[in-house]
């Protein structure tokens, strides 16, 4: 993702992002400055991947199984760094406030919210994920969440009402308030490479120099969504 150092926000290296277990602590929380009250709504908000069949038993028509080739790299090569000494911690705010002041640079940030919503009933497949227990999440129509910007973002095309009731918006390096574009990385071209889209729509592979290293490449991608989370 560039040449730029990254910025580490932990105030006290042996209690800081690459030590997660050590933070949520009792010493750790003591030690750590603001780190811990505002991590904890990325590791709430992560959920991982997910398959969803609404239809069970046997069934005897065609069925297509979509899959995005790439998904993760290309998702994560249009992350930049975060500037965390921009970071704002929000806390109780009504949804209109929200989408007022921050709509225009979710896909610019790393935004982590809970909320407390309720979707129309008209809505037949609702977007924000709510725990119901330490193996299950279930998508229901009204709750309380801890979701991504993304997720509040697409909740809001379906009308959700909602009320912001805590949260942490930390926007991208590259982005200049008050305007600006989604920070698009130049990584994104190592995936045009691998894949190019034909004339009929299909996906097919092209000349690689050296397939060993992009699939070991991509391997390694993949395993960053699990190590995140878990502060490694």
């Amino acid at each position: 993702m560039g040449h730029n150092p990254y910025h580490d926000p932990s105030e006290n290296k042996k209690y800081g992002l690459k030590s997660l277990s050590k933070v949520f602590t009792p010493t750790g929380v003591e030690l750590a400055g603001d780190l811990p009250f505002y991590i904890s709504y990325f590791l709430g908000s992560y959920h991982g991947g997910r398959n969803e069949s609404f239809i069970y038993g046997m069934i005897r028509e065609t069925v297509y199984d979509y899959d995005l080739p790439g998904a993760y790299p290309t998702a994560m090569s249009l992350l930049d760094y975060p500037d965390w000494r921009r970071r704002e911690v929000f806390l109780a705010m009504s949804g209109e406030e929200f989408m007022v002041n921050y709509k225009d640079f979710l896909f610019s940030s790393y935004t982590s919210l809970k909320v407390e919503f309720n979707f129309p009933d008209t809505v037949q497949y609702p977007s924000l994920p709510v725990r119901l227990n330490e193996s299950s999440i279930i998508y229901p129509l009204s709750g309380v969440s801890c979701c991504t910007g993304h997720e509040i973002l697409l909740a809001s095309r379906l009308n959700c009402d909602f009320k912001v009731l805590g949260g942490v918006f930390i926007p991208f390096k590259n982005l200049k308030f008050p305007s600006d574009k989604p920070f698009r990385n130049n990584s994104i071209r190592k995936i045009d490479r691998l894949l190019k889209e034909t004339s009929d729509g299909k996906q097919k592979e092209i000349e690689i120099r050296d397939p060993l290293f992009d699939v070991l490449e991509k391997n390694y991608i993949d395993c960053l969504m699990e190590t995140f989370p878990k502060g490694k």
